[in-house]
């Protein structure tokens, strides 16, 4: 579930390079299903005999990095990203994962979504930004807190509206009980407004 992988990268920050573990966890997340990212992120460490570290994967190349994450959607494009990722925090920030929006969302592969993953549960800032993932998006849109796909909205625009009101210090929790409700009540095809508990103020039910 979504609290697993949360509850996995607030395990690994602790560890040493535990910035660069939460980082690669995230990537390998993307269009894929938690405990598909989570075996993948395992499998990757094990292949690289627990070294999971900057050092280690910037002298590889990421062709050697696939086949450890194959049963990721995308494992050839999440390789190109690690690599990269990789690579660039060894040549521009000393190996370690830079502690801003702005430095995040300038490596391979990172956009706003992760790279708040990253600061809010990997690194435990609760200045960070909001997670918005595409379940976010679409229950804000229909709670009407955001505009909805259909109508032009997107999962940035989500972000900065939802940012205005909910305080700093409800962000994990929120985008954890958001993304939950939307992966089992307010699904995308089918929502199941009969046993939803805020149907009688949703404007979309």
């Amino acid at each position: 579930s979504v609290r697993d992988f949360h509850r996995c990268l607030m395990r690994i920050r602790s560890e040493e390079g535990g910035g660069f573990l939460c980082l690669v966890a995230a990537l390998l997340s993307v269009q894929c299903l938690d405990s598909v990212a989570l075996k993948a992120f395992e499998s990757l460490r094990e292949g690289l005999g627990g070294q999971l570290t900057v050092d280690r994967v910037s002298s590889m190349t990421a062709a050697e990095l696939e086949p450890y994450i194959k049963s990721c959607n995308y494992y050839k494009t999440k390789a190109k990203s690690i690599h990269a990722c990789a690579v660039s925090l060894k040549k521009r920030h000393g190996g370690r994962v830079p502690a801003s929006f702005s430095s995040l969302v300038q490596l391979e592969g990172v956009g706003p979504k992760i790279a708040n993953l990253v600061l809010s549960v990997g690194l435990g800032d609760e200045s960070a930004g909001l997670v918005v993932d595409t379940h976010v998006h679409r229950v804000a849109g229909r709670l009407g807190w955001a505009v909805k796909s259909a109508d032009g909205g997107k999962a940035e625009d989500s972000r900065r509206m939802l940012e205005e009101w909910v305080p700093e210090s409800e962000r994990v929790d929120f985008t954890l009980v958001l993304i939950s409700f939307g992966q089992t009540v307010c699904t995308p095809l089918r929502p199941s407004c009969d046993v939803c508990p805020v149907r009688a103020c949703c404007p979309s039910a």
